[in-house]
This record gives structure tokens, C-alpha cells and sequence, in this order.
């Protein structure tokens, strides 16, 4: 399975089968599954190349039924569309409450996150472990999905796997 070959080798069967070169040597159907899993993920970042940092946590409005440590979550990407795609299953590990609010200082907007009790700007490490490729991209992110500004806070979860 595509899933098991280290995420350098997978970028480079990607670029080759994204040229053509691959027809003779693998079986398009053998695979389809899991190419169907990447061309999804690429969709939905909008990139050529693969990610290759793992996705380690997500942000959630909260629910009716709260996520708990140690349930099951069921990963996928393409919600609630036609290429919508299940990437797997996996237990949830830590949730905790955040809040994401839009700060003004001057002509600068940035995005705060208030964890652990602390306000904490938003960083680079902490957009990854999201699976963006950095802060700006969550930002940019948050603001148009959720109208963030400084008197639309959002009161999400943090769910890690």
C-alpha cells in the first residue's frame, strides 16, 4: 500500500504518475484507493506536491456530544462533497478547549490562541501540526470560514491523535 513508502518516495510516484510515466509499471486500479486519498489531500491544500508533515491535530466547533480521549475518530477529507474520501481511523488522544480571536495592533491583524490559560499568538508549528503549510494559510483560513474579528471570537476544540 502507498501508505506504508516513506511520504519522500510517494511525492516522487506522484510526480512521475502525474506525467505519465507510471502506466506500464503500476496498476491504476491496484492503487486507486490510496491514490484517491493523496489527490484528495492535494485538493484540498491546494498544492502539486504532497504535505509530508503529518496532520497531528484538528479544530472543531464544539459538538452536542463532546469528543473524549480515547474514542475512535474517523479521518477524512472532502466533507460533505462528492470527493469526499475516509483516510482512516485513529484514537483521539487530548481535547481541550480553545478560543480564536482576531487582534488588531496598529495596521497589524493576527490571530490569538487562547490554550492552557494563556494567549498565545498563533505560530507556524502550531498551524502544522494542522496540517497548513503555515500560520498565514490558518489565518486566512479561520478568518474567511468562520468571519473571524475581534468581536467574533471562535470557541473551538483542540482534538490530538
Amino acid at each position: 500500500m502507498l501508505s506504508e513508502i516513506p511520504a519522500n518516495v510517494i511525492e516522487g510516484l506522484w510526480n512521475l504518475l502525474r506525467e505519465g510515466k507510471l502506466k506500464k509499471y503500476i496498476n491504476p486500479k491496484e492503487y486507486a484507493a490510496e491514490y484517491e486519498r493523496l489527490d484528495a489531500l492535494r485538493k484540498q491544500f491546494n498544492c502539486e506536491t504532497l504535505v509530508t508533515v503529518p496532520k497531528l491535530q484538528t479544530i472543531r466547533l464544539c459538538r452536542k456530544r463532546p469528543t473524549k480521549p480515547g474514542e475512535t475518530l474517523y479521518l477524512y477529507t472532502g466533507m460533505r462533497t462528492k470527493d469526499c474520501i475516509k483516510l482512516g481511523e485513529i484514537p483521539c488522544k487530548t481535547v481541550e478547549p480553545l478560543e480564536i480571536q482576531e487582534y488588531m495592533t496598529g495596521p497589524l491583524v493576527g490571530v490569538a490562541v487562547h490554550r492552557a490559560g494563556h494567549w498565545r499568538p498563533l505560530t507556524h508549528e502550531f498551524a502544522q501540526a494542522d496540517g497548513f503549510n503555515d500560520m498565514w494559510a490558518m489565518q486566512e483560513w479561520f478568518e474567511k470560514t468562520h468571519r473571524l474579528s475581534p468581536k467574533n471570537p471562535l470557541f473551538p476544540e483542540l482534538i490530538t491523535w
